[in-house]
């Protein structure tokens, strides 16, 4: 997927300039600088996507949908929504908890009775919203919001961790209802 997006904007780039475009593809110093910056973001990617595969090869996807299959709670839109916190909560960065969370959740939507069309889109939410969810010491937002703000770590463990998780609860609360609203249409 990140290929495809990287070779997507390439493309756009070269249709939008296309004499200063393929001149610059032959430029090594433009070429860096270009890779320099968007390397950190196709390793997340990469990264995500690779222990999203690690989590679906090693059973987790089963191990999730066997301890949570009984939440039959609104179609289970819980269970996506818990697998990106806890993903998100052991590991700290929300792109990966959301891509891993993601390939694991799928397996189970027919299983939660989310394989419709609104299930889907239910437990896509689901997953953003456990996936920005109890931003603590090991993500990188914890530490720029710590920063700019000029908490103690301490403090910042009581005002933005303690904010995540409230908005994380809200954002469980608003998916349990709208998925018992969309249930019936």
């Amino acid at each position: 997927m990140p290929l495809i997006l990287f070779l997507v904007g390439l493309v756009i780039m070269i249709i939008g300039q296309p004499r200063q475009s393929f001149s610059r593809l032959g430029d090594p110093e433009w070429n860096a600088r270009i890779i320099t910056s968007v390397a950190s973001v196709l390793l997340t990617v990469c990264a995500a996507g690779g222990l999203q595969r690690l989590c679906q090869d090693t059973g987790m996807s089963e191990l999730f949908g066997e301890r949570f299959i009984g939440w039959h709670v609104a179609g289970g839109v819980l269970v996506p929504f818990f697998i990106a916190m806890a993903m998100k909560t052991l590991q700290g960065s929300s792109l990966v908890a959301a891509i891993a969370a993601a390939g694991m959740a799928e397996p189970l939507l027919v299983s939660l009775g989310l394989d419709a069309a609104n299930g889907r889109a239910l437990a896509a939410l689901a997953v953003g919203a456990g996936a920005m969810t109890a931003s603590h010491v090991n993500d990188e937002f914890f530490w720029l919001v710590a920063d700019r703000t000029g908490l103690s770590p301490l403090r910042a463990i009581m005002t933005v961790t303690a904010g995540t998780l409230l908005q994380g609860l809200i954002a469980a609360a608003a998916l349990l209802l709208l998925s018992l609203f969309v249930a019936h249409f």
